[in-house]
């Protein structure tokens, strides 16, 4: 399930060896059988210990500065550079941070036959000294704890696990998790979590899920991880404010609920439309979750005909109300990304663009309900991939980065919650690295530093066009003397 519109293609070599390196997987003896091992989930206890006190701003997982929107002001980003490692890709929107202000990235890989167990990997970036420390790799993790997985299958010559009648050899292979897509939410617990998955053997129409599934992980700063559950499905998203986790994952918008005070679990599937997965999704501190529903069918022109309605649940995930949402493509694959940004404001509201750029703000209600308002076009000119969405003052303003289709550069949008109107100005990389950049592709929501400054990550092509590597910006609006 690739993140970018543009499908980059895993490199894959004609050998069967290389093959069976890019799935984890190495030739097995014939008289060697591995048996398939235990996915069912593991309970946590949740710790006994009081949630500290923490501010509106740390529960969200952002900070609200002043802004001006009628003064001069400029716009500076810095490139916080990623080391190179075999397999490194992209920061599909990993991105969120401590209550201390420290940062946090998550770094997803690709299958390369130097990196035959793909594991993505997480870093810490420290504002205040501009370090960055990696501080752990999801299968070596695994492997730590003794926890990972290794089975033996008959692959076919594409590494694909083939079935007991179909030709095919017996083959070791070995657990990976190459992607940290979700974000990282810090709960009133203490706790960081985030999820880890894979994408072996999976087929983007919905009809086969990853083979290793994905993992709950949750760590305080500076101590190790800890393994938290495991689920069959691919968990892309990760939300939470206060005492509810929720997660939201492939296929059919399956959303788990974890209870941080209790440690009870919950699971329930909203639906989707065949290998269609929203990139992101959002919870407000009520413990109520919202995630789109997709119901789709052919028109008497046999041509796809979708209805999208945003569902809100609460923190048992009973269905409270389902709101049509507009301007949200739908594909059945991996070429549409439904809710690809959001933003938390200091009034509870929260404000979430669609692929196509349309924005809204689901704001909570006394009855329970939330009020979705659609608002328009977050770019001033129409549809746009705003994938890139931060609060500025918390009340009024919002801004993000967002790509226009024929314009290969982005933009930098600040938007009035007010007049619902907005500007842009340039968003030049005036640091690039030496093999220089191309086909930029931006992510990153709410993510902000105590200093107030913004957190946009993705990736881009090198302009020979072999590699394509992890991008990670710090941004900040900066009022001129």
């Amino acid at each position: 399930m690739h993140s970018s519109p543009h499908n980059f293609a895993h490199p894959v070599t004609a050998a069967l060896v290389g093959v069976l390196l890019l799935a984890g997987c190495v030739p097995a003896p014939s008289s060697k059988i591995s048996s398939r091992g235990d996915r069912e989930t593991e309970q946590a206890t949740a710790p006994a210990v009081a949630p500290p006190t923490r501010t509106l701003e740390q529960r969200l997982g952002t900070v609200f500065r002043p802004f001006d929107g009628d003064s001069d002001w400029s716009l500076e980003i810095e490139r916080i550079p990623i080391p190179d490692f075999p397999g490194t890709y992209a920061i599909w929107g990993a991105s969120g941070r401590y209550d201390s202000g420290n940062m946090l990235f998550g770094v997803s890989t690709v299958s390369t036959p130097d990196a035959p167990r793909p594991s993505a990997r997480v870093y810490k970036y420290e504002p205040a000294t501009d370090r960055l420390q990696l501080i752990g790799d999801v299968v070596g993790k695994l492997d730590d704890l003794g926890l990972a997985r290794e089975e033996t299958h008959r692959l076919n010559g594409g590494g694909r696990i083939v079935s007991d009648q179909q030709e095919g050899k017996p083959t070791v292979c070995r657990e990976c998790q190459m992607k940290v897509h979700s974000k990282f939410v810090t709960m009133d617990d203490g706790y960081t979590y985030f999820t880890s998955m894979d994408e072996w053997n999976e087929r983007e129409d919905g009809s086969q899920l990853p083979h290793w599934g994905s993992h709950f992980w949750r760590h305080r700063e500076g101590e190790d991880w800890e393994k938290l559950h495991s689920v069959p499905e691919a968990m892309i998203a990760v939300s939470g404010v206060g005492r509810y986790l929720f997660a939201l994952g492939y296929y059919g918008h399956v959303v788990y609920r974890y209870d941080t005070q209790t440690g009870d679990w919950k699971r329930t599937k909203v639906g989707s439309y065949k290998g269609h997965i929203s990139r992101n999704f959002f919870s407000d501190d009520r413990g109520h979750v919202f995630v789109p529903r997709l119901s789709a069918g052919m028109d008497e022109n046999k041509k796809l005909d979708a209805s999208v309605a945003l569902v809100e649940l609460d923190a048992d995930l009973q269905e409270i109300a389902a709101t049509p949402l507009k301007h949200y493509p739908v594909t059945g694959n991996a070429q549409s990304h439904g809710i690809v940004a959001f933003a938390h404001l200091a009034d509870g509201s929260i404000a979430a663009t669609t692929s196509a750029g349309f924005l809204y703000r689901v704001q909570p209600t006394a009855g329970g309900g939330s009020d979705v308002q659609p608002l328009g076009w977050f770019h001033p000119d129409g549809q746009s991939y705003a994938a890139s969405l931060f609060p500025v003052d918390g009340e009024r303003w919002l801004c993000g980065a967002a790509q226009r289709k024929g314009n290969p550069s982005p933009e930098w949008v600040v938007y009035d919650l007010n007049s619902q109107r907005s500007l842009t100005v340039p968003f030049e990389i005036k640091n690039p690295p030496e093999h220089g950049m191309k086909a930029v592709l931006l992510y990153g929501s709410n993510s902000r530093d105590d200093d107030g400054n913004y957190y946009v990550v993705g990736g881009y092509k090198t302009l020979d066009g072999t590699r394509h590597l992890p991008l990670c910006l710090k941004v900040a609006m900066t009022k001129q003397p």
